[in-house]
């Protein structure tokens, strides 16, 4: 997953934050506000408060919080994905070693930032109302799936964030891809994406990136797809790579055209450390095309 990585400590602090990794990899940061990338593509706060009960000792009621990104398809409305709005985490349980454990989150919140301004979080964010996940998306998906790099079945990463109120006038929504249209192999894609640029312990302001990927097939399940120069069945890192990274979950693929930039798909995951990770020019995106209708009739009942 592409999601900033949760650290959760033992500590008896309420407030944990989830590592700042890198976002998009030899791109370049996005500094014209009149570009398609700055005025489609947004930033996402998200937190979750874990459950009181049932969950390991000192873990009760804190808090987590992570960066994802996203792409207005209207005024109040952002696609990203589903797993930037989990029910829980998994950790390893403490009473059965090497054995994942689910911990719910008691509640969920969001919010959007839009890189307004040079310091950018200062009073610019909306919160978000409503969110719907696709039902097909489970969480556990991961530990349940054979092959989590090129699945046989759809894993449906897919959601919809309703803003509190409009987003600022410079920013606009982006057209979302139509389920007929064709894409070509090597067809130029552009991914963009918010994330730390700095190290780890380092408190920076986030910058959007776009970077250029070819497209390059569909996956297994036909659902999703992968751009990027890398191999998808052996990645492994390169020595010039372009791709996405922790922190771009949920942001855009775009579609250049001459009539402005379309929503193709959106990032959710790479290869593993193991296999290259975000230096193995692999991103792996939900393909917009087979969710269009579920997008438009999802749309319509958010804003009803």
């Amino acid at each position: 997953m592409f999601a900033d990585t949760a650290r959760v400590s033992n500590s008896t602090v309420n407030e944990t934050e989830y590592l700042f990794r890198p976002s998009i990899v030899g791109g370049e940061a996005v500094t014209d506000k009149t570009t398609p990338e700055y005025r489609h593509t947004v930033r996402f706060l998200n937190s979750g408060i874990i459950a009181k009960q049932g969950v390991p000792p000192g873990y009760e009621g804190k808090k987590l919080s992570w960066r994802c990104s996203g792409t207005l398809i209207s005024a109040r409305l952002v696609v990203t994905a589903a797993h930037c709005f989990p029910k829980g985490f998994f950790m390893d349980d403490p009473s059965k070693p090497g054995t994942p454990l689910f911990v719910p989150f008691e509640k969920v919140t969001g919010e959007v930032f839009f890189k307004r301004n040079s310091r950018e979080d200062t009073s610019t964010g909306l919160s978000i109302q409503k969110f719907v996940i696709h039902p097909e998306f489970k969480d556990n998906w991961m530990y349940t799936t054979k092959d989590v790099w090129n699945p046989q079945n759809s894993i449906s990463d897919l959601a919809i964030a309703l803003l509190s109120s409009q987003a600022p006038q410079e920013k606009s929504p982006a057209n979302v891809i139509s389920a007929a249209h064709k894409i070509a192999i090597n067809d130029n894609l552009i991914l963009a994406g918010y994330g730390k640029t700095g190290g780890d312990s380092e408190i920076e302001t986030p910058v959007l990136k776009r970077v250029n990927v070819p497209f390059r097939a569909l996956l297994n399940n036909k659902t999703e797809m992968y751009a990027g120069e890398g191999d998808v069945e052996t990645p492994n890192r390169l020595s010039d790579p372009h791709g996405a990274c922790s922190g771009d979950s949920g942001g855009p693929a775009y579609l250049p055209a001459s009539q402005g930039y379309t929503l193709a798909g959106v990032i959710v995951r790479g290869p593993d450390t193991q296999n290259g990770g975000c230096l193995s020019s692999v991103t792996i995106l939900t393909d917009i095309r087979p969710y269009a209708n579920w997008i438009s009739a999802t749309s319509k009942k958010l804003l009803e």
